[in-house]
């Protein structure tokens, strides 16, 4: 069974090698909708879902409100959503329980665009 819980964080960046208005700094509010799997436990559930947003907030806080150019591992990569879809992968992968399998994680930089990193 899958789980899903969505969050934001606000933060500026601007594109490396790029012609047009995204060469510029300039900002967004992203939303970022995360993907989980496992089996249903005893208690009805995969995981609660105020644990996994607990988690998602705490990855979160490392992007909110930077100048994402300035931080790892921005500092070489475009922090385009492609890549910030990838670390935000990395990062939940290393914090999610035993049994729980990150299946999806999806960045908006403004509604109805943004990437999706999913597991197969």
């Amino acid at each position: 069974m899958r789980i899903f819980v969505e969050d934001t964080f606000s933060a500026s960046h601007y594109l490396r090698d790029y012609k047009g208005k995204c060469e510029s700094p300039h900002g967004h509010n992203f939303k970022v909708r995360v993907e989980v799997e496992g089996e249903v436990k005893e208690n009805g559930m995969v995981m609660d879902f105020e644990d996994l947003k607990k988690i998602l907030k705490e990855i979160l806080s490392l992007l909110d409100h930077k100048d994402l150019n300035s931080i790892p591992p921005f500092l070489e990569k475009n922090p385009t959503c492609e890549h910030i879809a990838e670390f935000l992968m990395q990062k939940l992968e290393e914090k999610l329980p035993s049994g729980i399998r990150l299946v999806l994680v999806m960045v908006e930089e403004k509604p109805g665009q943004g990437a999706i990193y999913e597991r197969r």
